[in-house]
């Protein structure tokens, strides 16, 4: 991927709408803010969580739209927050696409064959890598990961909040919440092929939640 210094956030927007689907019919800006988090976890994403964030997509799509008023996109007629591509803002799409992924795209239908893939998902730029391998490194460090790694794998006498701060979860944190950000770590460690610390958060998945064995820890 270009250096962030060529590459906007309005720019990567656009390209989320394509991805998105918004080339062909009107998208809802979640959807928009998914695929743009993807594209860059690190200028979309939460400060503090691996979630994609909607309000800075929709500053960025504010930004596009006060700098090229509806010659980019258009807006959906519904209550519903949607956009939708023009013809310019296909080219333009496609245009960035190309410089995103330093390589030519014939189509619409390349360019979202291509960063909806497992390789074009994983075309992060190096301070994205960073984050993330910081963030692995992070857990690594964590006592309970290395009781787990000195102990065999077990983690046997572990106290709910020593697994929730491994996760970077709050104590009051609910079900979902621990769900989620387990699969936001999960993504991690698979896009880095780290197995320890894919091993780690299935043992610690099910030491949360296996409640067949009765074994999982209370809430």
């Amino acid at each position: 991927m270009t250096t962030s210094k060529e590459i906007t956030n309005t720019d990567l927007v656009i390209l989320a709408m394509m991805i998105a689907g918004g080339g062909t019919d009107f998208c809802d800006i979640e959807n928009i803010a998914v695929a743009a988090y993807r594209l860059s976890p690190q200028r979309f994403g939460w400060r503090t969580k691996s979630f994609p964030s909607d309000k800075l997509v929709v500053q960025a799509i504010a930004d596009l739209e006060r700098t090229h008023k509806n010659r980019l996109t258009l807006r959906g007629a519904d209550k519903v927050a949607t956009r939708m591509l023009t013809a310019d803002g296909r080219k333009a799409a496609l245009a960035i696409a190309e410089r995103v992924a330093e390589m030519p795209f014939l189509d619409a239908d390349a360019v979202i064959r291509h960063f909806r893939s497992a390789d074009g998902d994983s075309r992060t730029t190096p301070a994205d890598k960073r984050r993330v391998q910081s963030d692995l490194t992070e857990l690594h460090r964590h006592k309970i990961f290395q009781r787990w790694s000195d102990d065999g794998g077990s983690l046997a006498g572990s106290e709910r909040w020593e697994l929730l701060d491994a996760l970077t979860c709050l104590p009051d944190a609910s079900d979902r919440t621990i769900q989620n950000q387990i699969e936001q770590m999960t993504v991690q460690a698979e896009k880095w092929s780290d197995k320890d610390v894919l091993d780690f958060l299935a043992a610690t998945k099910e030491v949360l939640f296996d409640k067949s064995r009765g074994e999982g820890i209370g809430r």
